[in-house]
């Protein structure tokens, strides 16, 4: 991806006959053994073409290849010295120019480009806007960005934000870019209007964006989608009111304090914050613990939260009072937070007042990270 010092070198190709016009870059091409100059002048891709101007002491005969970019689904119109020329290749090949060039000639090419989605190979629904070539980045805001700690003079360290609300998108059929409209007296600016939920978003080139937050993927709903969607979302939430509200003992995980009210243990162990949220996790096969409080005569529940990891080695075991109540594999949950629930054994808490729950990595492999770890009355 960071192949900015290629861009010289693949601007332009040739062989004895043509002259390929690879990328549209503001550039100038000294072929020498031609005795021909090139110059390529263009604000691409504020501009949407590029002109290329020839000079040379003589006639030169020579075929310029200009691509004919495959996201120009409109088609392009080039022209030689004002004339427009007839052009026959399709989106994805070169338009071919053969010709005896003079200096002072002129070819003008113009490449219209258009709003276009691209989807995730796995995932119809989760999908990019693009403007031709150009990559279109929500502008999610700076709100909290000047003020975050830092590891160095340029990085602020965003785990320790809390994270902002990225909308979603719901539409019906195949009208989902007839909402997106453009910002007018601006380049590449877009809005989207009645299409973001739960607001609309701003969208400019991803290359702009550098020191905002910012969404590239965007997940699609169609109306009853959605709906079901903020009844899931509704139905969470009253399931995490109904823990908080009959829990019995929390951990504050990786505040020193509540750990040590709760004898943390273990080996190997650390800790660190995600999304303004701390947890802890144990690594190459190591483990941690703590004691709850727990009431000795009403059933009662074990609930973690984890967050979903793309990392396999994250499979560890829970352990209560030395018996596995429960195992976890954080990569069934990508990226996500969840809460899993253990349904206590009677044995495990009966005449106690307190009970010890583990957290055991398995064989060179992660446990964790825990976000959250209570009992309660469920």
């Amino acid at each position: 991806m960071e192949n900015h010092a290629k861009y010289g070198d693949t601007i332009f190709y040739h062989d004895d006959k043509s002259l390929y016009v690879n990328l549209f870059i503001a550039s100038e091409l000294n072929w020498k053994e031609k005795g021909l100059v090139v110059r390529q002048e263009t604000r691409f891709p504020e501009e949407e073409g590029t002109h290329l101007r020839f000079k040379s002491r003589r006639r030169v005969k020579l075929a310029p290849r200009v691509r004919y970019p495959s996201w120009a689904q409109r088609g392009i119109t080039l022209t030689i010295n004002g004339a427009k020329q007839k052009i026959e290749p399709q989106p994805g090949s070169y338009v071919t120019i053969e010709r005896n060039w003079r200096s002072g000639d002129i070819v003008d090419v113009r490449l219209p480009m258009s709003l276009r989605t691209e989807a995730m190979p796995d995932d119809p629904k989760m999908v990019a806007l693009l403007c031709g070539p150009i990559e279109l980045a929500g502008d999610l805001d700076q709100e909290g960005l000047n003020n975050a700690l830092r590891y160095g003079p340029l990085s602020p360290q965003l785990g320790r934000l809390q994270p902002v609300v990225v909308p979603a998108f719901v539409s019906d059929g195949q009208n989902l870019l007839s909402q997106v409209k453009p910002v007018p007296n601006t380049a590449l600016n877009f809005r989207t209007q009645r299409l973001g939920q739960p607001n609309d978003v701003s969208l400019a080139p991803f290359y702009k964006l550098n020191d905002h937050r910012y969404n590239v993927y965007w997940k699609v709903y169609s109306s009853n989608e959605w709906e079901k969607h903020k009844a899931e979302l509704a139905e969470i939430a009253a399931r995490r009111k109904r823990i908080e509200d009959n829990t019995v003992d929390f951990v504050r995980i990786a505040d020193a304090p509540s750990e040590r009210e709760h004898k943390l243990a273990g080996e190997k162990i650390f800790d660190g914050v995600f999304e303004g949220q701390r947890w802890r996790e144990a690594r190459d096969g190591g483990w941690f613990s703590y004691d709850l409080k727990v009431d000795p005569v009403k059933p009662l529940t074990l609930v973690c939260r984890f967050r979903g990891s793309e990392d396999r080695r994250r499979n560890f075991d829970i352990l209560v009072e030395g018996e596995k109540v429960g195992s976890s594999r954080l990569g069934s949950h990508l990226g996500e937070f969840f809460d899993v629930e253990y349904v206590l054994p009677e044995k495990l808490t009966r005449d106690k007042q307190r009970i010890t729950v583990k957290f055991q990595a398995q064989p060179n492999g992660l446990a964790g990270g825990v976000y959250d770890v209570l009992v309660a009355r469920l």
